[in-house]
């Protein structure tokens, strides 16, 4: 019985035993198997040097459409700063007009207050008629051929008429001629009231839809400061397309540089380059 039972067991351990060999057996032929299939896999398939082409051609073409996108993107904000330029430029020029009409307005209203109290007073004097900046109009581009005080009134006459301005009226007008012909010149005209020059002002833009007054321009009289101002900003303006934008800041473009032209220089002594060489001067026999 014990015999029995010890042969039984040397048999389930020697089953085990085989078991366990074949499966370390079939791992071993199995990766032998992997090993194989990666080296003729590998040897199947050579380097596609086309498809590596192909994709570095892809990569270019995508950095170039970036480039040509940020490039138009940096065009795009130079023109909307000009034009953001431009239109503060002008709504400045605008509010500057309107404080100016509104302190000549207080001081008028001041001088007629001051020559009031001094009537009160028995206080006399000769007060000229003050030409205040407010009131004085410039029309461009005006072709006369007579320049008398009487042609240009009817000019401006006819020129307030046709945008609806028939009640302005003109205390003085002065002709002021051009270099580039001689019929065409300035008038600088005196209007009698503000709320005259605001309504010609605000009217102004109808002579764009006369044909015969189309090229005249209607402005108010500067000073030689504002003049100066708005060259300023005129040249800032002109400036703008030749800025860039590097790693977020603002800067000019650079000039291109002249290479400066050599210098020659002088021989020593006076000599001439193109003289040959003199030979020495033979020694004197004391």
């Amino acid at each position: 019985m014990d015999n029995e039972c010890a042969s039984d067991t040397k048999d389930i351990i020697g089953e085990k035993c085989d078991t366990y060999e074949d499966r370390i057996r079939q791992e071993k032929k199995r990766q032998r198997l992997s090993s194989g299939d990666i080296k003729m896999a590998s040897a199947s398939k050579p380097l596609d040097l086309s498809d590596l082409m192909n994709e570095i051609r892809g990569v270019k073409s995508s950095i170039m459409k970036g480039q040509a996108n940020m490039e138009r993107k940096m065009d795009e904000m130079k023109t909307d700063l000009s034009k953001k330029i431009e239109t503060r430029i002008k709504q400045v020029k605008d509010e500057l007009f309107l404080e100016m009409s509104a302190m000549e307005t207080k001081l008028s209203a001041l001088e007629i207050k001051v020559n009031s109290n001094m009537a009160g007073q028995g206080v006399t004097g000769n007060q000229p008629a003050r030409n205040t900046p407010s009131c004085i109009v410039i029309f461009r581009n005006a072709k006369l051929v007579t320049t008398n005080e009487d042609t240009m009134r009817g000019l401006l006459s006819s020129i307030c008429t046709a945008i609806g301005c028939a009640d302005t009226e003109f205390t003085g007008v002065t002709w002021i001629a051009l270099p580039r012909g001689q019929n065409n010149g300035i008038i600088k005209a005196t209007v009698a009231t503000e709320a005259q020059v605001k309504a010609l002002f605000k009217a102004k833009s109808k002579l764009k839809d006369t044909p015969q007054y189309a090229s005249i321009y209607i402005e108010r009289d500067r000073s030689r400061h504002e003049r100066i101002m708005e060259a300023n900003m005129r040249n800032l303006a002109k400036a703008v397309p030749n800025l860039t934008f590097t790693r977020g800041r603002l800067t000019v473009n650079a000039q291109p540089v002249t290479a400066d032209p050599p210098v020659v220089q002088a021989p020593p002594n006076g000599t001439n380059v193109n003289t040959p060489p003199q030979p020495d001067p033979p020694p004197d026999n004391a």
